[in-house]
């Protein structure tokens, strides 16, 4: 007969003390027996895990994310980093919800009724994009002009004046929808992170703190946002989500919050 395997436990995010719910969603492979572990100023959900280090593979990163999304449809959640387990229940009680439950009740109530929201547009069309930029500009244009029929070597300063309008001009393009958008939702939230490295075509990736009751109003800017723009950017919506951009709970050894 086998050795029973030792188990850990897992942690997923920490929510107030007080807080109705079932944890649920696929969570991490292997975890087991899903549940609310309550302290006084603060809850942690937890599951079992076999000990040892969690795997970093998209299924446990997806599980994960779920378990913290599903818990944030109805209560505000201080997400843990991936990959964080104890060794025991009590370990979780003492190490995290008794000797850091001042810290965890201050940024609970801080956050209180507040969830994220996040928000990435890109354009749809970068080909189309391009062609605006040719036509609108007339030193691109002339540049365009200028260096498509004629050899490279002749044509080299040229080139590289051109593909640096061209970078500037769509830069330009991509900020001035980035600041329409902004400025309609940016109102309805009290907190905004906006990811400032974007990758080619994005437009903007942003998370928004808002009021779990001001969420219909922002889903419905967010909806006429998308119609307006329909073909020309194309959005991902997610959300209530935990507070991954705002609040997150760190393992000891690092620190002891991120706010």
């Amino acid at each position: 007969m086998a050795a029973p395997q030792n188990r850990a436990v897992y942690v997923y995010g920490v929510l107030a003390s007080g807080a109705e719910l079932e944890p649920s969603g696929g969570g991490i492979e292997g975890a087991e027996r899903m549940r609310l572990l309550r302290a006084p100023g603060a809850a942690a959900i937890v599951a079992d895990v076999p000990d040892g280090p969690v795997q970093t593979t998209r299924a446990n990163l997806q599980g994960h994310s779920d378990v913290l999304a599903n818990a944030a449809q109805r209560a505000t959640v201080l997400p843990m980093r991936f990959g964080v387990a104890f060794p025991s229940e009590e370990h979780v009680g003492k190490e995290l919800l008794e000797e850091r439950g001042p810290a965890l009740e201050a940024l609970l109530a801080e956050y209180d009724g507040k969830v994220e929201v996040t928000l990435r547009g890109w354009f749809e069309d970068p080909d189309a994009v391009l062609r605006e930029v040719v036509a609108s500009d007339p030193e691109i244009g002339r540049l365009h002009d200028e260096t498509r029929n004629l050899p490279e070597d002749a044509t080299y300063y040229a080139r590289i004046r051109l593909g640096e309008l061209v970078a500037n001009a769509v830069e330009a393009r991509r900020a001035a929808e980035e600041r329409r958008i902004m400025e309609r939702l940016e109102p309805l939230a009290r907190a905004v992170s906006a990811e400032r490295e974007l990758p080619e075509r994005v437009v903007l990736n942003v998370a928004f703190l808002v009021e779990r009751d001001r969420l219909p109003d922002f889903d419905r800017a967010v909806e006429k946002i998308a119609q307006e723009l329909g073909g020309v950017i194309r959005f991902s919506y997610a959300g209530p989500l935990a507070l991954h951009s705002f609040a997150s709970v760190v393992p000891r050894q690092e620190a002891a919050w991120v706010s």
